[in-house]
Order: structure tokens, then sequence, then C-alpha cells
């Protein structure tokens, strides 16, 4: 009798530590499962590149799939590859539970891989296709800035790359900057000498990168050669750089120009010049002088 008492005794104290283990174990199980993370719930990517998922919190086997493999494919170590542009779903299974990620694969386009620009002159960068934020970049500052909304500004001539970033992929587009065009300061075409055998039209006055150029057109009816040159005067009537010479043979059109250069615009500055005067003279076949005309006085607007 006592011996049963004993063993009864033994298997109260048994179920009750039982009672206390268990639930202590199945709770440790518990946390175990909960803490099984994969790495992301949702990614986007650009065709063509790879993603690394992992899953944590676990050593057991995981099982890989994708919903779409057309769209991205996923390896059995978890790498996804972008295939197409598209939505779907990869798969990691441990044990009985699955996770899932929400795969987006995207195809971004620049709207120009190459592009001209004048300095002074803007254009906006585009990465078209993707809902990713994106980070302008230059390489080369002095030549062309970008902002972070990929407004492009052409600083000075010469050539630089701006780079647009995005999570997994950069693109390029090749910016070449020239000199300001060359643009009209005066465009009149005003015929500012004419006798009837002798026509000269002034075109207009031009600054570009080389400096001043002063344009004609001469219609030269006569049977003797027709020589131009041309003066620059500043306000005070002071002549301010040398003659150069055109030769207009007998009956031919001749568009002329004077230049004045770079380093007489530096010396005098743009704005000094007041006004020009074209000089003609016609000349017989040994090169003598029978006549001089002057054209009336020339005052483009010089900025």
């Amino acid at each position: 009798m006592k011996r049963i008492t004993k063993i009864l005794a033994f298997s109260m104290i048994l179920l009750i530590g039982c009672a206390f283990v268990l639930p202590a174990q199945m709770g440790s199980l518990e946390v175990h499962a909960a803490s099984v993370k994969l790495s992301k719930k949702s990614i986007t990517i650009t065709k063509g590149k790879t993603y690394q998922l992992k899953v944590s919190g676990t050593k057991k086997k995981v099982k890989w799939s994708s919903k779409k493999k057309s769209i991205a494919s996923v390896t059995s170590k978890g790498k996804i590859t972008g295939k197409k542009k598209g939505t779907t779903y990869i798969y990691a299974k441990v044990n009985k539970k699955t996770y899932k990620c929400k795969v987006r694969v995207e195809t971004p386009s620049l709207s120009a891989t190459t592009k001209t620009i004048v300095a002074g002159k803007t254009f906006t960068l585009k990465l078209d296709g993707t809902t990713r934020s994106k980070k302008f970049s230059t390489s080369n500052s002095s030549v062309a800035t970008v902002s972070t909304k990929g407004v492009v500004t052409g600083k000075k001539a010469g050539t630089a790359k701006i780079t647009v970033k995005i999570s997994d992929k950069s693109y390029t587009c090749k910016v070449t900057v020239k000199k300001e065009t060359p643009a009209p300061i005066t465009s009149v075409n005003e015929v500012v000498y004419d006798n009837g055998n002798i026509i000269v039209t002034y075109i207009g006055t031009y600054k570009d990168e080389y400096g001043i150029t002063t344009k004609f057109s001469i219609k030269n009816n006569n049977d003797y050669t027709v020589g131009l040159y041309c003066d620059g005067f500043d306000a005070d009537g002071y002549m301010l750089f040398d003659p150069t010479f055109y030769d207009v043979y007998p009956h031919t059109l001749c568009n002329a120009k004077y230049l004045m250069p770079e380093s007489q615009l530096e010396d005098y500055g743009i704005k000094t010049i007041n006004s020009f005067k074209a000089y003609m003279e016609i000349w017989d076949e040994d090169l003598n002088a029978l006549d001089t005309f002057v054209t009336k006085e020339l005052k483009p607007t010089l900025q």
C-alpha cells in the first residue's frame, strides 16, 4: 500500500512538472517561428539587374519560387533577376510557412544620351519609366552643371557627362557645350551705297567667338575691280582698328566681311565702338586707284 502511495505521489510530481515545462517549451518554439523573416517585403529592380533576398532566423532549408518567372526569376539561393517590365511575387517556403516579397521590374529610359547646347542655355534631362528616386551628377561642373531635378546648364565650351543614378543602375548623357551662337547685334540689310555701277548692302554686324564681324553684300557692275575696307570709330571719332581690303572683281556679287579680332575687343571693349564706315576704291588692271567712294556712316547697336 505504501508502495502504491509513493508511485501516485511521484506521478503527481511529474504531471505538475510537465504542466510548467511544456508551455515553456512551446513558447520557445513560438518565439523561434516568429523570428523567421524575409529581408524585404517589396522591392523594385531594373530589367536585367539582380537582387539577393535572404531569410533570417532559421537554419532550415528555404525553398524559393516565383509566381511569374517571365517577369522575375529566383535561384535556389534567393537571387532574383528582373526579366521584363511587370509585377510578380517571390516566395520563400520554410517548413510549412511561406513568406513572400512583391517584386516590381522597371525598364527606365533616358530622354537623351547625347546633347549639344550653347553656353548659358539649359535643358532638362529625364529618366522615364521609374518611380525610384534619382540622383543627378556631372563629371565637369565647369562645363555643365545639373540640378536635383535634372536641369542641365551649359557653363563654357567643352564636354561633360551627366549621370542619373537609381538604386541598381546608372544612366549617362554626354553633353557638349559650345560657345554662344553668333547672333546679329544689328541686322539691317540696308543699301548704303548705290551709284548704279556699285551697290553696297550693309547686312549687319555680328559678335562671335572671334570678335566683331561686319558683313556687306557688294554688287560690282563695273569693268574694274572694287576694293572694300572698313573703319571703326569711337564716340570721339577715334579710329579703333586698321582697314582690311576685299577685292570684288568686275561683274560679280561678293559677300565681304570685316573682322575685328578678339585681341582688339579686349583692348577697346565692344561698347566703345560707335560707328563704322565702309570705303571703296576702284582700280584698273594695274591696280591704279581710279576713284574712291565712302558709304554713309553705319551705327550698329553693339552690346
